[in-house]
């Protein structure tokens, strides 16, 4: 998903969830939007509109990573699992 498109979901009144991004569409998207949440390591850009929280889904869910190399995949799962509120 391109910087382009998550303009166009948040300027619409929607959640965005962009993963994959390198370093120029992060820091273009943080200075777009500052108030979003932003992981480096899982290159991931997650902006949520303002809203009441909701309840919490009883269980749990386990991000297992095999090694290092795969920790920004580990990372981006959890970050994935937020917006549903997994984590």
């Amino acid at each position: 998903m391109g910087c382009r498109r998550c303009s166009q979901l948040v300027e619409a009144g929607q959640d965005c969830l962009a993963t994959r991004l390198d370093e120029t569409q992060s820091a273009h998207l943080g200075a777009l939007y500052p108030q979003a949440e932003q992981d480096r390591i899982a290159r991931t850009f997650c902006y949520r509109r303002p809203r009441p929280r909701r309840a919490v889904i009883a269980g749990r869910v386990i991000v297992l990573t095999a090694g290092t190399s795969d920790s920004a995949r580990g990372a981006e799962a959890v970050v994935t699992l937020a917006p549903l509120a997994l984590t």
